[in-house]
């Protein structure tokens, strides 16, 4: 999906469950992972997303694959719906897609 989505012009963002640990918020987690600047807060990312998203007119797609194979799953059963819902805020700029599902974490796609 993302690959596709790349190769025909348009943004996405792949994430695996397996990048992600347990000590520490899954927002801080994923600035890590994209090596954001420590400087850039994760407000600044999502605000950056949404002004490319609207200047390509388009959505970006974050995309988080096997949510299982996380060091602790428990992670994700506790911020996954705070995850969805701060992306949430920016329906006309980002969209997230959680391919199968997570024992424990009742969420809808977006």
């Amino acid at each position: 999906m993302c690959q596709d989505r790349v190769d025909s012009g348009y943004p996405a963002i792949l994430l695996h469950g397996c990048q992600f640990g347990s000590s520490t918020q899954v927002e801080a987690q994923t600035r890590g992972i994209l090596d954001l600047p420590s400087s850039y807060s994760w407000s600044d990312f999502l605000e950056a997303l949404d002004s490319y998203g609207k200047a390509r007119r388009t959505r970006v797609l974050i995309a988080i694959d096997a949510l299982n194979e996380a060091m602790d799953i428990g992670l994700w059963q506790r911020e996954l719906k705070g995850f969805a819902a701060q992306l949430a805020r920016y329906p006309g700029s980002t969209r997230y897609d959680l391919p199968g599902k997570l024992p424990g974490a009742d969420l809808d796609r977006q």
